[in-house]
């Protein structure tokens, strides 16, 4: 098992499976945190949201997602959530785990905590 950065995702399947994953565990956290919040804060389309989340699993989305935008997604969620962590295991598999705490770092304690990117997603440019 290796713990992974962003950067080393380098293809769109990668990047989807892992923000699918990290929204999951963002649901799943004391802080129930939804992708519909996410949406909110980052001025993003529902719908653009959905078809990145499921690309690992409808390859048909290629066409329609662009994977600049969901490295930017993904990184600012990292980077609001630091417990966030990647992990590849030996096999292949990537798992997304959240912690209360790691390295130092906490969760936050609630959603009134969590700030809005410094970016707005702006619809209509889906072409990589």
């Amino acid at each position: 098992m290796r713990v992974l950065t962003i950067h080393d995702l380098r293809d769109s399947i990668r990047l989807s499976l892992v923000l699918n994953e990290a929204l999951n565990c963002l649901r799943a956290s004391p802080l129930r945190v939804t992708a519909s919040h996410i949406c909110r804060l980052a001025d993003l389309d529902t719908a653009d949201l959905s078809r990145m989340r499921r690309l690992h699993l409808c390859p048909q989305y290629v066409k329609l997602v662009n994977k600049f935008k969901i490295w930017r997604l993904l990184h600012y969620l990292l980077q609001e959530f630091p417990t966030l962590e990647i992990r590849e295991y030996s096999n292949g598999k990537i798992s997304v785990r959240l912690y209360k705490e790691r390295k130092g770092r906490r969760l936050k304690g609630s959603l009134a905590h969590i700030t809005p990117p410094g970016f707005k997603f702006h619809p209509g440019k889906n072409k990589d």
